[in-house]
This record gives structure tokens, C-alpha cells and sequence, in this order.
């Protein structure tokens, strides 16, 4: 009977002394949160670390070690390669560096304190306010369309559709410019042909200056010759006289001289 009695007052106490250790854990725990929610880090320049704050790290580097007095500074640690932080920051350790996928081009190498800016390729296209997973080929605008704004790297081609007065000014332009060309050709070529003196022009002329210049001459020749024929008609009749006489001369001696020769 004691034996019980004993056993029924031991478990009793054990059931108090566990009732009081979940009242103590669950004060502690209370107190503790309550605690956390009082703390009041500023914002992009402390981090909270067991109910205080620490100032934040710099850029390119992490957190290493918290800080154990309120508002200053712990132990920051240079972020290793292939790894960075772009600002200020209370991170455990840094963050790593992206790689470009094939559909894309770097624009610029991972840093300590930047992050591989990467690029869609020529030809592609990658909205900024959505998610990148791939990049869209570029669109192209059909024939009754023209281009409003050409494809980017974070931008569709944008089209419109042509209207009329826009392809008959089109139509318009393609015919008229290369007939204005054409006349102004012609019209150069007409006007070099008439202030360029004309080869034949001259050579007419030089031939007919040729030829009144032989003429000329011919004239003059033929007007000598003639002139000296007239002289010798006038010698002629001047010696015909004496001719005569010496002819009567020469045949009165030749009678009187005999045939077989002079006397010896």
C-alpha cells in the first residue's frame, strides 16, 4: 500500500517538473522573438545577426565572420574565383558566376563584383521583362509590310502595313528617278557634242581651203606657162626673118660649091 502511494506521488512530481521545463523553453522562446521583431537593421546597410545589427560588407566580398557589437563591421572575406557580389551584402558567401548558353554571346567576363552579362546572338531576341529561358528568332516583315523598327537583342522587328499613296509613291520613285537620269545623260552628251568642235567640220574645210588653194595655184601656173608661151611666139617671129636669110644664104653656096669637094 506505501509502495503505491510512494510510486503515485514520484509520478506526480515528474509530471510537474516537465509542465515547468515547457513553461521555462516556451518563455525563453517568446522572449527570443520578441526580441527579433524589437531589432530594426537600416536597410541596405546593416543585416541582423543575433539581435543585433552588422554593417554590411562591400561589393566583391561576403560575410566571413558577424560583427559582435552593434553597427559595426565583422569579418569580410574576398569573394574566390568564379564567384562575386555585386553590392553591399550580408551574404554568407558569395554567389556563382552564370554562363552564357549557346544561343547567347557574352558581352562581358564574370568579375568579383559583376555577374557574365550575356546577350542573345544576331538575328535573336529576348524580351526584358520575361523570363529567357531560349531565344525567338527575329521576325521579318511580309511584302505588303514595311519595317518600323529593326530586331535587337531584347526586341522584336516591328512592322506595319504599306499603304497606297506609300507604294505608288514607291512604284513613282523607282520609274521617274532612273528616266530623270537618262534625260540628264542625253542632255549632257547632246550639249558636249555641240560645244566640241566637229572633226569632219574641219576637215571639210580644211579640204576645201585645200583645194581653192590648188586651184589658186593652178591659176597661177597655168597663167605663167601661157605668158611664156606668148614669149616665145613673139622670139619666133622676131628671128623668123633672119632665118630666112641665112637658109638663101646656105643654098646659093652650096650650088656654087662642086659636088666632089673644094680645088685642090
Amino acid at each position: 500500500m506505501r509502495y503505491n502511494i510512494f510510486l503515485v506521488f514520484l509520478l506526480l512530481n515528474l509530471i510537474h517538473a516537465a509542465k515547468s521545463h515547457l513553461d521555462l523553453a516556451w518563455a525563453q522562446r517568446s522572449i527570443k522573438n520578441r526580441s527579433s521583431r524589437d531589432v530594426s537593421c537600416r536597410e541596405g546597410m546593416e543585416y541582423e545577426h543575433d539581435n543585433i545589427c552588422c554593417l554590411h560588407c562591400p561589393a566583391g566580398t561576403y560575410v566571413k565572420k558577424a560583427c559582435l557589437t552593434v553597427s559595426e563591421k565583422g569579418v569580410c572575406e574576398p569573394c574566390e574565383f568564379d564567384t562575386y557580389t555585386e553590392h553591399d551584402n550580408g551574404l554568407r558567401k558569395c554567389l556563382s558566376c552564370s554562363k552564357c548558353r549557346i544561343d547567347q554571346e557574352t558581352t562581358a567576363k564574370c568579375t568579383s563584383t559583376q555577374n557574365t552579362r550575356c546577350k542573345c546572338k544576331q538575328g535573336s531576341f529576348c524580351l526584358p521583362d520575361q523570363a529567357c529561358e531560349v531565344c525567338k528568332k527575329c521576325s521579318r516583315c511580309k511584302i505588303d509590310e514595311e519595317t518600323v523598327k529593326s530586331c535587337t537583342d531584347i526586341s522584336n522587328t516591328v512592322c506595319r502595313k504599306r499603304s497606297s499613296l506609300g507604294s505608288a509613291n514607291s512604284v513613282t520613285f523607282i520609274v521617274v528617278v532612273p528616266l530623270i537620269a537618262m534625260l540628264a545623260i542625253i542632255v549632257v552628251i547632246v550639249y558636249w557634242t555641240k560645244s566640241k568642235p566637229s572633226k569632219t567640220a574641219v576637215t571639210s574645210r580644211s579640204l576645201r581651203e585645200m583645194v581653192k588653194i590648188c586651184m589658186g595655184d593652178s591659176e597661177e601656173v597655168k597663167e605663167e606657162w601661157q605668158n611664156a608661151h606668148n614669149s616665145m611666139i613673139d622670139d619666133s617671129s622676131q628671128l623668123q626673118p633672119f632665118l630666112e636669110q641665112n637658109y638663101a644664104e646656105r643654098e646659093s653656096l652650096r650650088k656654087l660649091v662642086p659636088l666632089n669637094g673644094p680645088p685642090s
